[in-house]
């Protein structure tokens, strides 16, 4: 199983907002040390991806959602909150994760910019064990 969805709740809260607008930066460098390496000027965002990994983390009784799943990133200095899956995803990933399915997250793709406008694209992967 592999879904595809967007990070919610970026810009909700300063922190979460600053750290995306970090998350941009180490992107646009890795973006441009590809350039560098590759000879490519243009990477096209179709083809490109991030690829930051992202841990799930549920939140069964947040008082918002009762499926909530929190995204986080791992940094040098601790685990930060980039935001939470979109409710109608979490909706079907929640009951998957309550029976102990193992779900990876990876950011593949950073958006927008600016104060306001600034995204994350996410590809989640469910990994099934070879005895499952």
């Amino acid at each position: 199983m592999q879904t595809f969805t967007k990070v919610a709740g970026i810009t909700m809260t300063d922190d979460r907002r600053e750290f995306a607008a970090e998350l941009m930066e180490q992107q646009n460098y890795v973006r441009q040390a590809d350039n560098d390496i590759t000879g490519i000027e243009e990477i096209n965002d179709k083809t490109w991806e991030f690829n930051r990994m992202a841990s799930l983390v549920r939140e069964a009784d947040n008082e918002f959602d009762p499926n909530a799943i929190a995204v986080f990133v791992r940094t040098v200095t601790g685990n930060r909150q980039l935001g939470y899956i979109p409710k109608d995803v979490a909706a079907k990933l929640a009951p998957l994760m309550d029976e102990g399915a193992d779900l990876r997250a990876v950011i593949t793709l950073m958006t927008g910019g600016g104060e306001k406008n600034i995204g994350a694209n996410l590809r989640i992967t469910e990994i099934i064990s070879e005895g499952g």
